[in-house]
């Protein structure tokens, strides 16, 4: 994530609409995070706002960002590769880190990596087809969170299977227009929950969780723990148990 556009989408996540919208990422993730047990969490983005990880049960955390912000998290400002070591974490999330990212590949590829075996990445991004994404296209092109490219949930599932990884859910949420009018949006916050349960079109916001998958290992036995059958032993054995070959 760029420096310039991290601390612009740190400042929107400031505005009446940004605000709404932590509240719903907040509601979002308790349904989930409880669920996510291990050792370390990661968050990769948005450092001005964790509140949505208090729903953990995972007390170590790390706040990886490219701009610094006093918290009581651990925090690492990021310039290159992740300072992380291999499967030294459980839950990843990354809050519109491939929106900005000039090569997403790599970023899911070195997730892959920091992951513990079968860990889990949480995905949160804005979707371009939806309320917000006819925004983005009407005006404010020139301001986060409009100013960037923002990938669809279809194209990162198919990045996230080619990254070895097993999607195992897709939601939206922000459901009401992303306008900035604070009393407007607490009157229409109910659309949130109508959203998820009635409304035909898509949420601003979509939340993808997948899971790190891990070949096991196949066991060779040497060939000298092989013992051979002769065709004589082949024989004495009951007819139930004598294989053909």
């Amino acid at each position: 994530m760029q420096h310039s556009y991290a601390i612009e989408l740190s400042r929107w996540y400031q505005s009446p609409l940004g605000q709404m919208v932590v509240q719903s990422i907040a509601r979002k993730l308790q349904l989930y995070l409880p669920n996510y047990l291990g050792n370390y969490l990661l968050q990769m983005g948005v450092p001005t706002q964790t509140q949505w990880l208090l729903s953990s049960p995972i007390c170590n955390r790390l706040l990886l960002s490219e701009l610094w912000q006093p918290t009581s998290m651990a925090q690492v400002v990021v310039r290159d590769r992740l300072p992380v070591l291999p499967g030294s974490i459980d839950v990843a999330l990354v809050m519109h880190s491939l929106e900005s990212t000039d090569n997403p590949h790599n970023l899911l590829a070195e997730m892959y990596q920091a992951l513990h075996g079968e860990g889990y990445l949480l995905i949160i991004g804005f979707n371009p087809w939806s309320a917000f994404g006819l925004r983005r296209w009407l005006g404010s092109a020139n301001l986060a969170p409009w100013n960037r490219h923002w990938r669809r949930a279809g194209q990162i599932k198919r990045w996230l299977t080619q990254a070895q990884f097993t999607v195992h859910r897709l939601e939206y949420l922000c459901y009401y227009p992303p306008i900035n009018l604070q009393q407007v949006l607490k009157r229409l916050f109910f659309l949130e929950t109508l959203g998820e349960i009635a409304l035909p079109y898509p949420g601003g916001l979509y939340l993808l969780i997948a899971q790190k998958i891990t070949a096991a290992p196949t066991l060779i036995r040497p060939y000298w723990q092989i013992k051979p059958t002769s065709l004589w032993q082949r024989l004495r054995q009951p007819s139930a148990n004598r294989t053909l070959s």
